[in-house]
């Protein structure tokens, strides 16, 4: 049992980096500023491994009651605000640890983030990632 519940946070932290690994790309694509964008180049940290195997999965235990049956709108956008909040503290907390968060030299170049630990302008995708990742927890769980 234990097995089976480390293997599924594993599964579910492996699906959520790829998901970020494609959603960086694509935000590359229509960046003039990137070199190289039409390669499609996307990236992540495994450093959000734990952030996104076991954080997601314990916020959406304790939204899965109150938003059962909303929708899907308001699912997203309760989804999207907590994503945020979460990777707001995450990349914080990543910040004092490391001395700076994985994205944050990118988010502070963007000039549209707050302290260089999340991109408010990046909301859309976090309710849309909130979706995916509901959609996922309830398969694996």
């Amino acid at each position: 049992m234990v097995m089976e519940n480390i293997l599924k946070l594993a599964i579910f932290g492996a699906a959520a980096l790829g998901i970020e690994v494609i959603f960086t790309a694509l935000a590359h694509l229509k960046n003039p500023k990137k070199r190289n964008r039409q390669k499609l180049f996307g990236y992540s940290s495994l450093w959000y491994l734990p952030i996104y195997g076991l954080g997601v999965p314990a916020v959406l235990y304790l939204l899965r009651s109150p938003l059962e049956g909303q929708h899907w709108i308001l699912r997203g956008l309760v989804y999207g605000l907590f994503l945020q909040v979460g990777e707001f503290i995450s990349m914080g907390l990543l910040h004092v640890a490391n001395g700076e968060s994985p994205s944050e030299e990118e988010y502070k170049a963007s000039g549209r983030s707050l302290f260089g630990f999340v991109r408010p302008d990046f909301f859309p995708a976090f309710a849309v990632m909130g979706l995916i990742f509901e959609y996922l927890y309830r398969t694996l769980f």
